[in-house]
C-alpha cells in the first residue's frame, strides 16, 4: 500500500504517449496505481503498462473481477493486481498478487520527469562540468541518465517531487493535492490516511 510519508498525486502524466497514471506514489519508491473499474474499457491498457514501465519501480492495477483474467493476460508479471471487495466506505483491497520490481525502468525517461533546476542540482551533485546549466535540457537528461543507476534516479525522483510546492499542496488552500474522496471512491479507505 502506500507509505505514510508518500506524495500522492491523481491524473499524473508519464514520459510518452500521452499515458496518465491515475494515481502515483513517491515515496520511498515512485509507484503507479491504475484504476480499471467495471464501466472501463481496457484497450488502452497495453499502452499504459508501457508508459508505467518506463517509470515505475512497482505498478499496481485495482480492477473488478469480470476484467480480472483479461488484466492478468495485459500486465507483466511484476503488476500488482488487486480487487476491491466490500461496498462504499467498507471497501477492501484484496490483493491478487503483489507488485515486483520493475527490471525495466528507463534511468533516460526518470530524468525526463525532472524539472531543469533538479536536474542541475544533481549534475552538480555528481560532478557535473562548468557550463552546464547553458545545456538544453535534453542533453542535462541524457547526461544525468547515463550517471545514475535506476535506483537512484528513482530516489531522486521521489525526492524532487515531494519537494514541489505545487504537488505537495494546493496553491488556493494550502492543503494536500490529492483528493482523498477520490481515493476513498476508487480504492477504499485502506489507503487512505486515518482522519
Amino acid at each position: 500500500m502506500i507509505a505514510g510519508n508518500a506524495l500522492v498525486v491523481d491524473e499524473f502524466y508519464l514520459p510518452g504517449n500521452m499515458v496518465r497514471a491515475d494515481l502515483v506514489a513517491a515515496g520511498e519508491e515512485f509507484v503507479g496505481y491504475e484504476i480499471k473499474a467495471g464501466a472501463d474499457r481496457l484497450t488502452r491498457l497495453p499502452k499504459q503498462v508501457v508508459g508505467y514501465g518506463k517509470v515505475c519501480a512497482r505498478a499496481n492495477i485495482v480492477t473488478v473481477p469480470a476484467h480480472l483474467d483479461e488484466v492478468l493476460a495485459l500486465v507483466p508479471a511484476w503488476w500488482g493486481v488487486m480487487l476491491p471487495t466490500g461496498h462504499r466506505l467498507d471497501l477492501q483491497l484484496h490483493q491478487v498478487r503483489a507488485a515486483q520490481l520493475n527490471p525495466d525502468r528507463s534511468v533516460h525517461a526518470m530524468c525526463s520527469l525532472l524539472f531543469r533546476d533538479e536536474l542541475v542540482a544533481k549534475l552538480k551533485e555528481i560532478g557535473g562540468t562548468r557550463g552546464m546549466t547553458a545545456w538544453s535540457k535534453a542533453k542535462m537528461v541524457e547526461v544525468a541518465a547515463s550517471a545514475l543507476v535506476a535506483e537512484d534516479a528513482d530516489a531522486y525522483l521521489c525526492r524532487c517531487l515531494r519537494a514541489r510546492p505545487r504537488l505537495a499542496a494546493r496553491p488556493e488552500t494550502g492543503e494536500p493535492s490529492i483528493d482523498w474522496n477520490l481515493v476513498r471512491k476508487n480504492f477504499g479507505l485502506a489507503l487512505c490516511p486515518s482522519a
